[in-house]
């Protein structure tokens, strides 16, 4: 009968199936792998394999039944017990070896290499399942898989020609099974494990531990022995095999396979993977390295030339970190960044916390993640903020603390992370921050919707013409985005880089024309066209202090060209032209940073008609427009950080809710947000008013700053933790379908909680990063975001330890860029926008060039280069081994890591048209884009139409049962 069994297994799909998973259940074995003596894992226990087939009630065949025992002879009398030894009797016969299962997989066919398995997983008559991937048991990992290939005799002579009889390996242990095939003969540098075998005077060099590389190379005692170009090396450490590999050029990729020019060079290991070394030069005592270079040891004994990475730079791959800081792995065998060591939180500056390396007892400063942000690579929560997983295996998200499921104070944030800027025109004000916040109130900030601007930025401060049409923001990494229809579209003016200059202010003139922008290292930009393009100011005397703010307003005169920069050390500078030119301001004693101006833009405005606060409670009032300051006693050491003027009155607002107040008589007084949170900027229009700052707070106004209430719009929820304590999650409403989320948390999810229904933002499965197509990348889910690839485009392994950000596209709707097509490449199992290779040229993936569907693009690591190679091609529902037996244009193959030899082709399809898989079958997203159709059942006795799945639960993100395993 069919497996009717209600035990589940764990499993994560490959390549184009990370995000579908198969929950696992409680029982004494929950995979065939954990089983011993050829049983397998039946209703949670290990049980005979017979159990499978005990009956004929799914109307399996007698073809796909297991065979008994033969009868054996009946027994005869025994002899006496005191019967004497006959000379020539005969002994016992040896017991006869068990006949081997006969199966039903065809030549070519995938299969399962263990002999005691099921017969529909077994090769037929005359053939041998050949073992293509590492068996290992012992540890659950994925069971073996194979290629049926016609059987033969040792030493015979019956393979045809292009093939040689060889005998099949156990991928793990390297022994031989006793199993000969006819295997295909292949070169120099290309694989021979399974299906294929080396030609004649080569040999088969397996690599590593895995048993994932296996080589053709030729054996050899002395250099004489290689060709031209090759020297005689061992295999690898340990190895006394010695074979021919070819020597690389200094600063050229090393290997296992290859040799560096060992008289000048060695083979410098990165540290994550046998294949990503590089040749680099040998240095020490009379042999110094080239300028910008030091002479580090390697290994025990080697001494070689790095480049030298600073804080916050990849490490690795030719580079070594400064003094006093550690090469800190974020994503083993990705990608790794220089850290400094630390003890404590208070080594690390601002921003940065304290915190292990992953996988070690060293500690180094990391950067600390806002509020709502998900926790990838070498990153910390923010303090008073703790990281939550929202399902098991998913990352970590940053969410603020609470007291428990009654607290709410603190979980009324509009978005997670710092808020630096506000602007206001008529009853709408916009506010920016960090990881792309753009948002938008239409009533004087009561409540509030999220803008769609088209970088991900951090950004720092916002600006709006009088008329609030023309909208200017800026941030790190030199970021400007602007908008002329009152930020209902954007766009990017130039690309944001590490190499350009963090901004900080941002001013913008009441007519929208001229444009101010400051930021690090006395960095100063003009635009006279609203923001499209900006021209850097060259400031005489030069200043290389960070200028924090600027502000453009009128003086009492009526020139409305007055502007004022600020920032650290007491800097201030003056303008009267609009920022063509710029005076130093001096204010006697003045060495605190100033971190927020304003200016009045009403020239009709009588006393106090600019504002400039910092640094310990720095409050600076001037009455002609920013010429002279007049410094405040405001009694408070809290750092102040934004300023506005209404009228006759002034507000700032600071650090730990600080808020001070300003009336017409010129008397502050001191009072304290609702919420004692950092506050960063703060804008007025008549009665009302609006803050904004750290974990996303805005609180609101409309009674001169008397009372003030936080934004009602994206209330959090404050989610009871089973430790103790709870932490702020944000709500979504699901028909939004996470677009009112926080844009590292694209999904919203229903949650029971308490027996009630609540709506949460959550993380999604991809983050855009900055890598554009083509250039390397990081696939782990550790990596932080400038390690992936952008919109659109998924970081793929096209090569040994490369991984390159390439376009995906959907097959049944394909919108690839012009001159390029969408085509499904077999060997990485999705859809690429690119370009089909023709006989003349090379396979590449990182370019778009893909293989025809009847072939597969295989690389030679002795030379580097790819080419197609035939190969078998399967049809829809027929079995596919991704590498050995493909699907046919169109189909994908899937499966899981159990049971690999019944991974089957289907059909890709498109999650958002129903109709695109046939009835009864349902279509299952895909991180490679697009879908996959799989057939939906409803029991466990369902005849599922692919032979050997059964019916069940399988992916979290669908309802119902599917014929998955």
């Amino acid at each position: 009968m069919r497996r009717t069994a209600t035990w589940c297994v764990c499993v994560l799909l490959a390549l184009t199936f990370p995000a579908l998973w198969i929950g696992c259940g409680d029982g004494t074995c929950s995979n065939d792998t954990q089983c011993s003596g050829g049983q397998i894992c039946y209703q949670g226990k290990c049980s005979d394999s017979s159990v499978l087939d005990s009956g004929t009630s799914t109307g399996e065949t007698a073809t796909g039944q297991e065979p008994g025992p033969e009868p054996g002879p009946e027994p005869g009398p025994e002899p006496a017990k005191d019967a004497a030894p006959q000379d020539n009797a005969p002994g016992p016969e040896p017991k006869p070896e068990a006949a081997p299962k006969v199966g039903e997989r065809k030549e070519g066919d995938p299969c399962d290499p263990r002999r005691e398995g099921h017969a529909r997983d077994l090769c037929g008559p005359g053939l041998e399942c050949a073992e293509t991937a590492q068996t290992s048991p012992s540890t659950g990992a994925p069971q073996p898989s194979g290629v049926c290939l016609k059987a033969c005799k040792k030493g015979g002579s019956d393979c045809s020609a292009g093939t040689a009889c060889t005998e099949t390996l156990d991928t793990k242990t390297r022994q031989g099974t006793g199993l000969f095939v006819c295997a295909k003969e292949v070169d120099e540098g290309e694989t021979c494990v399974g299906v294929t075998t080396c030609k004649t005077g080569l040999t088969c060099i397996r690599y590593g531990t895995t048993g994932t590389f296996w080589i053709c190379q030729k054996e050899c005692s002395a250099d004489g022995d290689c060709a031209s170009g090759q020297v005689c090396k061992t295999a690898e450490e340990g190895s006394s095999t010695k074979i021919c590999k070819p020597t690389v050029g200094r600063n050229e990729a090393c290997s296992v396979y290859s040799s560096c020019d060992e008289t000048k060079d060695t083979c410098a290991p990165s540290g994550q993977s046998i294949f990503s070394s590089l040749c680099q030069q040998k240095c020490g005592t009379g042999s110094p390295c080239p300028t910008g270079q030091v002479c580090s040891r390697i290994g025990t004994s080697d001494n070689s030339c790095f480049k030298v990475a600073k804080d916050g730079e990849e490490c690795l791959h030719g580079y070594t970190c400064e003094s006093g800081f550690v090469c800190s792995t974020i994503s083993p065998g990705f990608y790794s960044v220089c850290r400094k060591r630390c003890t404590n939180a208070t080594q690390c500056g601002e921003g940065m916390g304290c915190a292990r390396t992953r996988g070690t007892a060293t500690t180094v400063c990391q950067p600390q993640l806002p509020t709502g942000s998900v926790v990838l690579g070498a990153f910390v929560c923010n303090s008073n903020s703790r990281a939550i997983a929202f399902s098991s295996g998913a990352q970590g998200v940053c969410l603020n603390n609470c007291a428990g499921s009654n607290d709410q104070s603190g979980c009324g944030a509009l978005t997670p992370g710092t808020l630096g800027g506000v602007a206001w025109s008529g009853s709408n004000v916009w506010t920016a921050g960090n990881a792309g916040l753009v948002s938008q109130s239409s009533d004087n900030g009561t409540t509030w919707a999220r803008l769609s601007p088209p970088l991900q930025a951090d950004y720092t401060n916002i600006a709006a013409s009088g008329d609030g049409k023309v909208m200017i923001i800026v941030g790190l990494q030199g970021a400007v985005i602007r908008s002329e229809d009152s930020g209902a579209t954007w766009e990017m003016i130039g690309e944001r880089d590490k190499n350009r200059p963090d901004l900080w202010g941002v001013a913008l003139s009441w007519d929208g024309k001229v444009a101010l922008a400051t930021g690090a290292k006395g960095t100063l930009w003009r635009s006279e066209d609203g923001g499209k393009t900006w021209t850097p100011v060259t400031l005489n005397p030069a200043v290389t202090e960070n200028l924090y703010a600027v502000a453009l307003g009128q003086d009492k005169s009526g020139n409305s060209s007055v502007a004022v920069a600020v920032g650290a050390k007491g800097t201030l500078l003056r303008s009267e032209d609009g920022g063509k030119t710029w005076t130093p301001i001096t204010v006697t004693n003045l060495t605190d940073d100033v971190w927020g101006v304003t200016i009045v833009r009403d020239s009709a405005a009588t006393g106090l008609n600019a504002l400039a606060v910092g640094a310990k409670g720095l409050v600076l009032e001037s009455t002609d427009a920013g010429k002279t300051w007049t410094k405040v006693d405001s009694k408070r050491t809290e750092n102040l950080r934004g300023a506005a003027i209404a009228g006759d009155s002034a507000w700032v607002v600071g650090d730990a809710g600080a808020t001070l107040s300003r009336d017409k008589s010129g008397t502050w007084t001191y009072a304290e947000a609702p919420f004692k949170f950092d506050y960063h900027a703060i804008a007025v229009n008549g009665a009302n008013g609006v803050m904004v700052g750290t974990k996303g707070q805005v609180l609101y106004s409309s009674d001169s700053g008397k009372t003030w209430k936080a934004t009602a719009t994206r209330f959090g929820v404050c989610l009871g933790l089973s430790n103790g304590g709870g932490a702020c999650g944000f709500t979504c409403t699901p028909s939004k379908k996470g677009a009112d989320c926080p844009p590292q948390l694209s999904t919203c999810r229903a949650f029971n909680l308490g027996g009630r229904t609540i709506n949460l933002c959550v993380n999604g499965t991809t983050f855009d990063g900055p890598r554009k197509e083509g250039e390397p990348c990081s696939r782990s889910s550790f990596s932080p975001l400038n390690a992936r690839c952008g919109k659109d485009l998924l970081c793929l392994n096209v090569g040994t330890n490369d991984h390159r950000c390439v376009r995906t596209c959907n097959l049944d709707k394909p919108n690839c860029p012009t001159g390029k097509s969408c085509l499904y490449s077999n060997a990485l199992g999705v859809a690429l926008c690119g370009t089909e290779a023709t006989g003349s040229e090379g396979c590449d993936w990182g370019k778009g060039v893909v293989c025809p569907s009847t072939s597969i693009c295989r690389n030679n690591p002795l030379t580097g280069k790819y080419a197609c190679e035939a190969t078998t091609v399967a049809k829809q529902y027929e079995y596919c081994l991704n590498g050995f037996v493909n699907c046919e244009k169109g189909l994908t193959c899937i499966g899981n890591g159990v049971t690999p030899y019944r991974n089957f082709c289907t059909k890709t399809c498109d999650p958002d048209v129903k109709t695109s898989c046939e009835a009864g079958w349902e279509c299952i997203p895909t991180n490679g884009g697009g879908g996959v159709c799989i057939e939906q059942c409803n029991s466990a006795d369902y005849q599922c139409k692919v032979p050997g799945l059964r019916c069940a639960k399988a992916f979290t993100n669908s309802s119902g049962n599917h014929c998955f395993q």
